[in-house]
């Protein structure tokens, strides 16, 4: 038997290998294996476990056939045996809530129907003693070993039940959405300074609009750079109706680029979809030598 599959798998694929056979778990019975030990089948065999495997009814196999074969011996399972053997768990129970743990760790494939379900003792220093003790129906383990399990590989699908967080979603839950408060993000206005100052709190006229429009085409490189428009009613790109909502020093209270000392908060109007909401235009003073 091999340490890294599961038990009848393995069982299987080593009779396929030695009689050229293809059986299946779907072509044959698999009857309870027998310790052979102080019986007749023990003296004139080196295995340690006998099996009769029968042929279903109505399937491409007939007959019986016993097996003689040898079992894993769980007391194997310690670091002398398997160099780096360790397995580490998080809020486990029992033997049977280790066997995903017990497979990523060492790629030792247990089911349920190899181990007795035994509770786990807590050592009071963050880890616990496992007894594996070896159902005595398993195909591909006999006896028992006490191992420790250290606490840790808590899995993180089941540590991170929430998937939707607020705030993962700003400024917008569509990737296609085209969002005011980043679109000019990066964008320095500096060079229209005289202008962007002048800007007071309310609704922009229409040659406000129309100056914003050309500094806008000026220092826009994206999507928008030639879209932009003085539109009444217009719904993309368009300045129409914006409220320049404050005017003045930047602020950590605000979602803007912390590079500029002004920012020009500038509501479009709800008809404009595109790009959406409050874009804010950012600016230094003009050039100073002497400034620091």
């Amino acid at each position: 038997m091999s340490y890294m599959n599961l038990s009848v798998e393995d069982f299987l694929a080593a009779i396929n290998t030695a009689n050229s056979t293809a059986f299946t778990a779907a072509d044959v019975v698999i009857g309870t294996p027998q310790v052979v030990e102080g019986t007749w089948q023990g003296q004139v065999t080196t295995h340690n476990t006998a099996l009769r495997l029968t042929a279903k009814a109505g399937g491409q196999y007939q007959g019986t056939k016993v097996l003689t074969f040898d079992r894993l011996k769980l007391n194997e399972l310690t670091a002398a045996h398997i160099p780096g053997f360790r397995i580490s768990a998080y809020n486990k129970d029992s033997v049977h809530d280790l066997i995903p743990m017990i497979a990523y760790w060492t790629g030792i494939h247990f089911t349920t129907d190899d181990l007795i379900d035994n509770p786990l003792t807590d050592n009071g220093d963050n880890t616990w003693t496992a007894i594996l003790s070896a159902k005595p129906g398993s195909i591909g383990w006999i006896g028992n070993v006490s191992v420790i399990v250290k606490k840790g590989s808590a899995p993180i699908n089941e540590m991170v039940q929430v998937t939707s967080l607020p705030g993962l979603n700003y400024p917008t839950p569509l990737d296609t959405d085209t969002y005011g408060q980043l679109y000019l993000y990066g964008y320095d206005f500096t060079s229209y300074f005289t202008q962007v100052q002048a800007l007071a709190p309310g609704v922009i006229n229409s040659t406000q609009a129309d100056e914003l429009v050309t500094m806008l085409k000026a220092v826009d490189i994206s999507a928008g750079k030639a879209l932009w428009t003085n539109t009444p009613g217009g719904t993309a790109w368009n300045l129409s109706g914006a409220t320049v909502v404050s005017n003045g020093l930047n602020s950590v209270s605000l979602p803007t680029n912390p590079a500029y000392k002004y920012v020009l908060a500038l509501q479009l109007d709800p008809a404009v979809l595109t790009p959406a909401g409050v874009m804010y235009l950012h600016y230094n003073d003009p050039f100073d030598p002497n400034a620091t």
